[in-house]
């Protein structure tokens, strides 16, 4: 089963990447990850293995991730695996420059293993798709709504006045005339 998604992002593919590519922006797009863990290689490089533990409704599921293809900031391809190996998802992430904003494109292909799990995949197309769009959208809103980093102003932003403080008055009590 083959889904391909798309959404436009405002900005260029490089910003898009390196927000993508960090691990610790993941956790704002995909809410039920709880825990990454290298298993092998250095993670998120070519040839490394991640284990991402999500946790949603009481049950957590443990898949592996393996980047197959990385050409920062057009492509990455990744395999996603679940233990128990009944399910094995290829995901190709393209980011593609169109006028002044930067089209994320996915094509993900999922294969199920098993009797059960092929039985089940027609009905468990709808959830995929929805759960991959919300992914994506997720994505858009963390990644348009991002504090900028300051050291990317380059000093554009001005300096505060400093505030200069009044000489107190002194409250000395007078006497009055009678």
């Amino acid at each position: 089963m083959t889904f391909e998604f798309s959404i436009d992002l405002s900005g260029t593919p490089q910003e898009v990447w390196d927000f993508f590519d960090d691990p610790r922006t993941i956790y704002l797009w995909q809410p039920t990850l709880t825990n990454m863990e290298p298993v092998q290689g250095a993670p998120g490089e070519v040839g490394s293995v991640t284990k991402l533990t999500y946790t949603e409704k009481n049950r957590t599921t443990v898949i592996l991730e393996e980047v197959i293809t990385k050409r920062p900031p057009e492509f990455l391809e990744n395999i996603f695996t679940d233990l128990s190996g009944s399910i094995h998802n290829k995901t190709e992430n393209y980011f593609e420059t169109f006028f002044d904003q930067t089209t994320w494109r996915m094509v993900v292909e999922f294969e199920f293993n098993g009797f059960l799990m092929k039985l089940l995949s027609p009905l468990l197309k709808p959830s995929i798709k929805k759960r991959t769009l919300a992914d994506m959208q997720r994505f858009k809103y963390a990644f348009e709504n991002r504090p900028k980093d300051p050291d990317d102003d380059k000093g554009s932003k001005k300096p505060k006045k400093s505030k200069k403080k009044k000489p107190k008055k002194s409250k000395k009590k007078s006497k009055k005339k009678k």
